[in-house]
């Protein structure tokens, strides 16, 4: 039998990688509490507003009915205020609004392509414009005060926009003056951390 000593060689750390290694945990250290910072700050944030626009529209005879953050909120949230009015026969779906809004601002581009910017940050040129309108009726591009603007003309009725920070609601109107109940919608800025969100306003129920 052979003897001999096997000789095994032990990683030692350095000095200075030691430095490197307590460094990189800091930091990483550092940015979790950052992250948690920003997560308590956008709690409150949410928790914020919740409460002033719950308040105002409470003292209005007012309240939220929810619509799913699925990036088809305004026009579900517009879909669900056109399925409870009595003065409206349009039951339109909120593919339908899609669809139409889409159809309604490449129709009148010139109401919109002043207003839109491209990822450069510059004016939409015809054919950006186009593939925006495109991107309206064929997937969930998120819609803003443009498309709100053109569902006024569509459906001949007032929009009426909730913020918190705002006592009287922002107003879109038709172009044509109407009578009918207004689609009323609130705006949240916080809600959700994907961005802005659109809910349907409705009444409050009579308290017995």
């Amino acid at each position: 039998m052979s003897g001999g000593f096997k000789y095994i060689e032990s990683k030692r750390v350095s000095k200075a990688q030691k430095r490197r290694d307590a460094k990189a945990a800091k930091k990483v250290e550092q940015q979790k509490r950052i992250e948690e910072g920003e997560k308590l700050d956008e709690h409150k944030e949410r928790s914020i507003e919740t409460d002033r626009l719950e308040k105002l529209l409470d003292h209005q005879g007012l309240k939220i009915h929810q619509i799913d953050a699925d990036g088809d909120c305004l026009y579900k949230a517009v879909e669900h205020q056109l399925s409870l009015a009595s003065d409206t026969d349009d039951r339109l779906s909120f593919q339908d609004l899609r669809e139409r809004t889409s159809q309604y601002m490449l129709a009148n581009s010139e109401d919109f392509l002043p207003f839109l910017l491209n990822d450069q940050g510059e004016l939409m040129g015809d054919e950006e414009f186009t593939r925006y309108c495109n991107r309206i009726a064929r997937t969930k591009e998120w819609g803003g005060h443009l498309e709100l603007t053109a569902i006024a003309q569509i459906t001949r009725k007032s929009i009426h926009i909730y913020q918190a920070d705002n006592k009287n609601p922002i107003k879109i109107e038709p172009r044509c003056h109407s009578d009918k109940s207004p689609i009323s919608l609130s705006f949240h800025k916080h809600l959700y951390r994907l961005g802005e969100h659109y809910n349907s306003v409705v009444a409050k129920p009579n308290e017995e």
